[in-house]
């Protein structure tokens, strides 16, 4: 007998026959529903932080401290939920606040949308924001590919798909088949947010950092 790893549960769903399942899925609704390409949307989420991650710093070999400036407070997460087709980017911003207030959004990439929860993270009601974002008003068909996290999947998101065209990504599959993963979008987002925010905290030394930088700085 011969021993082997057991197939984790990613590589065992990730298959050629379910990708083809949710290529032939798409078609059928594309076939159903005409819209244009540039009413294809892929729905996904990344977090930005007030609290930029330290990077490497030029020094003299052998200096056990470097100096740099980063930020001394408390980072608060913010749920970026971002609906992308060919034409843009348009987001979400989940703050951790009871009530999202209009100045939060100064600044923000044009039609960015503001919404609140008590961790910052995305729940059912941040998702339908975005959800029904693109779809308003339903005069042109709208094609939405979220994954299938439990955030997205509600009764009020599904009475809504039904006037629309959804196709969810299979479980375990999303960091294959979404487009918005970070190696394509969300990786260098990150990176140059990171950058932006280092750069803010070199010309404003002992500034508190505000969720008003986090909306300026994604643009």
């Amino acid at each position: 007998m011969t021993g082997y790893r057991g197939t984790s549960e990613a590589k065992r769903v990730f298959t050629v026959d379910s990708e083809e399942e949710l290529e032939d899925h798409i078609k059928t609704l594309a076939d159903r529903l005409k819209f244009p390409p540039n009413m294809i949307y892929n729905v996904d989420e990344t977090g930005v932080t007030t609290v930029q991650a330290p990077k490497q710093v030029v020094a003299e070999k052998g200096k056990k401290q470097v100096g740099a400036i980063t930020s001394a407070e408390r980072g608060e997460l913010v749920t970026a939920v971002c609906a992308a087709n060919a034409t843009g980017i348009r987001p979400v911003f989940v703050f951790p606040k009871v009530r999202c207030k209009d100045h939060f959004l100064t600044g923000a990439p044009a039609g960015s949308i503001g919404a609140s929860t008590k961790s910052g993270r995305i729940n059912e009601g941040a998702f339908n924001m975005q959800f029904n974002a693109p779809t308003a008003p339903l005069i042109i068909p709208v094609l939405l590919i979220p994954d299938n996290h439990e955030a997205h999947i509600s009764l009020r998101a599904v009475e809504t798909a039904k006037r629309i065209g959804v196709a969810t990504l299979p479980p375990h599959t999303s960091h294959r088949l979404q487009s918005l993963d970070p190696k394509c979008v969300f990786g260098p987002f990150e990176t140059y947010y990171n950058r932006a925010l280092d750069g803010r905290m070199r010309s404003n030394p002992g500034q508190n950092s505000q969720h008003l930088s986090d909306t300026q700085m994604c643009k």
